[in-house]
């Protein structure tokens, strides 16, 4: 679990529990710090870490971009981390679902993606901050049940062949819910998506 201390004023403060911070890494009581600070006169980015590996560095800097370092730097920072670690494939993407077409009355394989799908799902990555896969599932699921859940156009009736029961009415939403993790691991696979904490 990870502490996060801002400091919005009494730079003596800081400088205190800077100086607290560095004997307790001398003693061998901390591990894996990241301090991430913003130069007044010219406004570069500041970074140091400690003991950190490159994919340790990467979560940590993850984990803090949000409640942290976007409060303490500017954007440019953020955005230089995105551009480094989240290069995100444009593809077309293909899953099909079973869906009543009106013009042929016929029931048909629909592809629930469209051409510019992919570029959606990455917008949505960079304007939310998406950095690992439980944010991603979640995020897909209410953009999925936005365009398909209870709309009548993607609704069909299901029943077995050689039974009494009553038809079953069931949604373009409902077929993809049943395959939710799979869906979101073919989009990712192809988009070529790196999050932390991945399934």
């Amino acid at each position: 679990m990870s502490n996060i201390i801002k400091f919005k004023s009494k730079s003596d403060i800081a400088v205190e529990f800077l100086e607290m911070v560095i004997e307790e890494i001398k003693e061998g009581k901390l591990d894996n710090v990241l301090i991430a600070c913003k130069d007044k006169a010219n406004k570069n980015v500041l970074t140091g870490y400690c003991n950190l590996d490159e994919g340790e560095k990467h979560e940590l800097i993850g984990h803090l971009q949000v409640d942290t370092i976007r409060d303490m730097i500017n954007r440019n920072f953020i955005d230089q981390w995105e551009e480094n670690n989240m290069k995100i494939k444009n593809v077309k993407l293909k899953w099909n679902v079973l869906c009543h077409d009106t013009n042929s009355d016929d029931i048909i394989n629909y592809n629930i993606f469209w051409d510019g799908s992919s570029k959606e799902i990455a917008d949505r990555i960079k304007k939310n901050k998406i950095t690992n896969y439980n944010d991603f599932k979640n995020s897909m699921k209410s953009m999925f049940m936005h365009d398909f859940w209870s709309r009548t156009e993607y609704e069909i009736l299901v029943s077995g062949l050689f039974t009494k029961a009553g038809n079953i009415k069931i949604d373009v939403w409902r077929q993809i819910e049943m395959n939710f993790d799979r869906v979101l691991e073919y989009i990712i696979k192809e988009m070529d998506i790196n999050f932390k904490g991945e399934k």
